[in-house]
């Protein structure tokens, strides 16, 4: 930038460096895994490039497990591969908890492929607050495209049944769900560029005990008769969303 005239200036351009570029580009452009959707400050996040002890987990089936892996990845070499065993309703869930955040709007945001055409998977927030427990999750069907939120009876309300033109399978896709901790509700959800307004809608809510904590939870369930693997990569957890 020439001295004495204002950033962006429309003088004195150069064609292939410049001397400000805004921040938030500049990180995407030098590989952010926040590249897809930069709103909200990232409080936390893992692109799997090293074996990992900082998670939770949760299974149902003998077959079920996990581990860092270099079969797909999205950024770097790893990701991690969630798999769920071979009987319909296994499954398998990874949980990232951190302490109790101020009260704002938590965004959990990832990548997610899939090496299997007939599983469910559930991504989103849990939290607990020292006298109730919050979830507020979406589920993929990826055998119908079929989209649905964790409503607050404790079941699930579908969101979108269209065919729409997004599918996991065997492709990267990027899954944001932000949830406004000071209200207990949704605001939004976000696929592969495909946003979905859940702002006023409730999260499912009951009584418990647990420390007060707050994370992502993110998995697979097979619902056919084949092991299914879940790869996620660049997940994030942010906090001031708007």
């Amino acid at each position: 930038m020439v001295h004495t005239l204002p950033d962006y200036t429309t003088k004195y351009k150069m064609s292939t460096i410049f001397g400000q570029i805004d921040t938030g580009e500049l990180a995407a452009r030098l590989g952010s895994p926040s590249a897809r959707d930069r709103r909200g400050n990232v409080i936390w996040y893992d692109t799997f490039e090293n074996i990992n002890n900082s998670y939770h987990f949760s299974k149902g089936g003998a077959d079920s497990t996990y581990a860092v892996s270099t079969d797909y990845s999205y950024m770097g070499g790893h990701s991690m591969r969630l798999t769920a065993g071979d009987t319909t309703d296994d499954y398998f869930y990874l949980w990232k908890l951190l302490p109790q955040t101020i009260d704002t709007r938590i965004g959990v945001e990832a990548h997610l492929f899939i090496d299997m055409d007939d599983a469910e998977i559930e991504f989103g927030f849990g939290g607990w607050s020292g006298t109730n427990s919050y979830d507020a999750r979406v589920k993929y069907r990826t055998s119908t495209n079929a989209i649905s939120y964790y409503n607050s009876a404790g079941g699930y309300t579908a969101l979108d049944t269209r065919e729409i033109d997004v599918d996991i399978y065997r492709l990267w896709s990027h899954f944001k769900l932000v949830y406004d901790w000071s209200t207990k509700k949704y605001i939004r959800f976000i696929l592969s560029g495909e946003e979905y307004d859940l702002s006023g809608i409730s999260a499912y809510s009951s009584a418990s005990v647990a420390d007060p904590m707050f994370g992502a939870v993110i998995g697979i369930m097979v619902k056919g008769d084949t092991t299914t693997n879940l790869y996620v990569d660049d997940l994030i957890i942010t906090q001031n969303e708007n």
